[in-house]
């Protein structure tokens, strides 16, 4: 009864004190509501200020704690519209019932007062807790991204069909597959960790690929790659790899297959625009194979890059690996009667490459010189010893939808010039001539199709087969 009679007598008042105005501003009391003067001149005043969501909910209980607030804010208010204006006298005490009011809700005012203050302080520990989670997850963030930094993983898989017609003997078609999966990590700013794993059969330095069709058996997996690659921080232009990697070098069709990794130590400077590459590997059981490779990207002109490398093979290793070739574990073109000595063996290969722009169309042409300088036998005339390979390219690898490539190459390998083991497989290795041609299309994201065209003549007899591949490859 008494919070009913308060309530009248607040209204009283309010009516006495000041007329209602205009429109209220909550979206639950329209203009034709009865209550729409009194809300409104309540909030116009103040007094209220109703929900967040822009309502007034005015079928809702009074708590205590509300009317108190109304009651504060009421007192303010009254106090500065009596001060100085002459009203006139009202028929009731207002400002006894006022300061009765204030003596009924003070207690809560103070109670509601308390609560701020210690919903103050638990908010000010809320704050406190969240800005210390934020900088947990900063340093959460920051350690993930510093391991997607440290950790990269990378992998390829490649469908290809392949038919090969020779004009004498038996045609074959066969699906393929290559799968490689493999990751690098940085173990400490200067020491890098490679590994990869492809499939392929063990010793098939030239192929990863395998033939579907072996009735459904498991197909070997082999360790392509393990290696340490090692960049000091004093010394940024240098770097050492060791363990199996790919080569660092630059290497053609002539010297070495891209599925060919490397065995030993190998190391790389870099000077401005020249480069400079030693490798000590170890292709046998005895002895070493050394590669010193020297040259400049953009030499002279733009887009002209030029590399010269020199092979050889110790003794023990060159008198093992031409064992090896004599009794067929090593496949070779080598006729060993022709060399003056055939345990020697030291090559040199120069290579150059020019990139421009044609008619706003990047274009490559590249090429190669191969030749093997160990002697010829006397009275045996050409030792058979030289190879050279050209090759255009229309577009670069293509990156987005719808691009494309075109590669037109030639190449020819005489018997005794190249490493046949190493080099090339689907072009012949040694003794071969071959022209070919290559159209990449990318698909979609990092999927591209390809389709290869070699037509391949064996040059020591009348040999000739063509070889189709249609390949769909992807990255991811």
């Amino acid at each position: 009864m008494l919070l009913r009679a308060l309530t009248f007598s607040i209204s009283v008042m309010i009516i006495l004190v000041i007329p209602a105005i205009a429109m209220a501003g909550f979206s639950d009391v329209p203009r034709g509501h009865w209550a729409y003067d009194a809300i409104d001149y309540l909030e116009s005043e103040g007094l209220v200020t109703g929900f967040p969501d822009g309502t007034f909910r005015g079928d809702n209980n009074l708590t205590r704690y509300e009317f108190a607030i109304v009651i504060s804010r009421l007192n303010v208010q009254l106090m500065e519209m009596l001060d100085g204006i002459d009203t006139p006298e009202p028929s009731i005490d207002v400002l006894a019932i006022l300061d009765m009011l204030i003596d009924e809700f003070e207690p809560d005012l103070d109670n509601l007062r308390a609560l701020i203050v210690d919903n103050i302080g638990r908010i000010e520990d809320v704050e406190g807790f969240v800005d210390e989670m934020g900088s947990t997850v900063d340093d959460l963030n920051s350690r993930i991204n510093d391991m997607d930094n440290r950790f990269h993983t990378f992998g390829d898989l490649r469908l290809r069909f392949e038919g090969k017609y020779p004009e004498d003997g038996l045609q074959t078609q066969r699906p393929r597959f290559r799968l490689r999966w493999g990751f690098t990590s940085s173990i400490t700013d200067e020491l890098t960790f490679g590994a990869r794993l492809a499939s392929g059969s063990e010793g098939g330095i030239t192929s990863t690929n395998r033939t579907i069709g072996d009735a459904f058996g498991y197909d070997e997996i082999t360790i392509d790659r393990a290696y340490l690659q090692y960049s000091p921080e004093s010394a940024p232009d240098f770097r050492v790899w060791a363990g199996k990697f790919s080569p660092a070098w630059h290497t053609t069709v002539l010297s070495a297959d891209s599925d060919v990794m490397f065995e030993g130590l190998a190391q790389h400077y870099n000077y401005q625009n020249f480069n400079f590459y030693l490798a000590e590997l170890i292709p046998s059981q005895e002895g070493y194979y050394l590669i010193a490779q020297a040259g400049a990207d953009d030499l002279i002109i733009d887009g002209f890059d030029f590399y010269a490398t020199y092979h050889y093979f110790d003794d023990n290793c060159w008198h093992w690996i031409r064992d090896a070739m004599e009794n067929g574990d090593l496949k070779s073109r080598f006729d060993f009667s022709i060399l003056d000595d055939p345990d020697s063996y030291s090559a040199l290969e120069l290579y150059s490459k020019f990139a421009t722009d044609v008619s706003e169309i990047p274009v490559t042409l590249e090429g190669s010189y191969y030749r093997n300088l160990a002697d010829a036998a006397p009275g045996m005339g050409s030792a058979l010893n030289q190879a050279a390979w050209a090759r255009l390219s229309v577009n670069g690898s293509p990156h987005d939808d719808g691009e494309w490539r075109l590669r037109i190459e030639y190449g020819k390998v005489q018997r005794n010039s190249v490493l046949s083991w190493l080099t090339d497989a689907d072009r012949g290795s040694g003794d071969h001539e071959w022209w070919g041609a290559n159209w990449t299309y990318r698909l979609t994201k990092n999927t591209d199709l390809g389709i290869t065209w070699l037509s391949v003549d064996r040059l020591s007899r009348s040999d000739h087969y063509d070889l189709f591949q249609v390949d769909v490859a992807t990255k991811f």
